[in-house]
C-alpha cells in the first residue's frame, strides 16, 4: 500500500513512505521524494505537475551536482516555489529539509549499525559546525530514532556518554599479599 492511500500527516507519510519512482540517486532525489510525500499527506497518487516538480525539472541538471546543504538553502531561498515552502513550514521549521534529512539518513544507515564513519555522521557534524539548519537537524534524528528504534544506536550512545558495561573489564592485579 503507497502511502497516499491513509493520513494527512506529512511526518507520517514521511516515515512509511518507500520510493516507487525512479528518482535521481543523488541527494537530489531526496528532495523528489519529499514531493511524494507532500502530495501523498494531500491525498494526491503524485506531485508530478505540481509547481515544485516543474522547478525541480527545470533546475534538474544544475541540482543533480548539488549536496543535500545545498539544496536546502536553494529550494528555502527561491521565490518560485514559495507557496510549496510556506505549507511545509511550520513555527519556523522547515519540513521539507526534516523529510530530506531523515530520508538520507534513513537511506545511509539502514544496513550500518553505527553512524561513525557514516556519510550521517559527517552530515551531521558538518550542520552543526555551519550552525545551519539545527532545528531541521534535530527533529530528523528524533525521527530517524523513531525509525530504527533504540537497538540500532544504543552502542553509538554508550560509548557517547561513557558507559562501557560491555567492554572487558581490564585485571585488576591483587594488591592484597598474604
Amino acid at each position: 500500500m503507497k502511502s497516499d492511500n491513509f493520513a494527512s500527516d506529512f511526518f507520517v507519510h514521511s516515515l512509511v513512505y518507500e520510493r516507487y519512482e525512479p528518482f535521481p540517486k543523488s541527494d537530489l532525489g531526496f528532495f523528489y521524494d519529499v514531493g511524494e510525500i507532500f502530495a501523498h499527506s494531500k491525498q494526491k497518487k503524485s506531485f508530478k505537475g505540481s509547481g515544485y516538480h516543474t522547478f525541480i525539472e527545470q533546475n534538474r541538471n544544475i541540482f543533480e551536482s548539488k549536496n543535500l546543504v545545498e539544496l536546502s538553502e536553494i529550494i528555502s531561498s527561491s521565490a518560485d516555489i514559495i507557496k510549496f515552502t510556506e505549507q511545509l513550514t511550520i513555527n519556523g521549521h522547515k519540513n521539507y529539509i526534516i523529510a530530506a534529512l531523515f530520508l538520507k539518513f534513513k537511506s545511509d544507515l539502514l544496513e550500518k549499525d553505527t553512524i561513525k564513519g557514516s556519510e550521517t555522521g559527517q552530515l551531521i557534524g558538518l550542520l552543526r559546525k555551519k550552525n545551519q539548519f539545527i532545528s531541521e537537524l534535530n527533529a530528523a534524528i528524533y525521527l530517524i530514532g523513531s525509525f530504527f528504534g533504540y537497538s540500532k544506536f544504543y552502542d553509538d550512545l554508550y560509548e557517547l556518554i561513557g558507559l562501557n558495561i560491555f567492554k572487558s573489564p581490564r585485571k585488576i592485579s591483587n594488591i592484597c599479599t598474604g
